[in-house]
């Protein structure tokens, strides 16, 4: 799912899904329910997720690099303190909690700065 998959009746490679979202979304519906674990999702995604690339290997062991520009759309009920293991925060989690300060900065900015659910139109 995450890796190329190769058939050997056809010979042709199928895309693993970040490489088919590739310069568009992403969107994981409902993360941690896949047959893939959410631990196995996230270390396979966090180089690509901070450096931008991924790295794809061919049945003969040719090992390429690829763009890795999307944007990843996750819905869960897991717990957000703990999608895997107890090391520090990835860059990738702080892009995510970055991005969650700035969207909480720009409402806090607005006038009244009620924060999030404030429309700034006074209702």
């Amino acid at each position: 799912m995450l890796d190329l998959q190769y058939d050997q009746v056809s010979g042709v490679y199928t895309a693993p899904i970040q490489m088919q979202a590739n310069n568009g979304i992403l969107v994981v519906d409902d993360f941690g329910r896949q047959q893939i674990s959410p631990t196995e999702v996230l270390n396979r995604w966090i180089v690509p997720l901070s450096r931008g690339i991924d790295f794809l290997r061919l049945v003969n062991g040719v090992k390429f690099t690829i763009p890795f520009e999307l944007k990843l759309v996750a819905s869960t009920n897991l717990d957000p303190n703990d999608p895997g293991d107890d090391a520090p925060s990835s860059p990738a989690e702080q892009g995510v909690r970055w991005a969650d300060y700035r969207q909480r900065a720009q409402l806090d900015s607005r006038p009244g700065g009620q924060g999030e659910g404030h429309r700034g139109d006074g209702r």
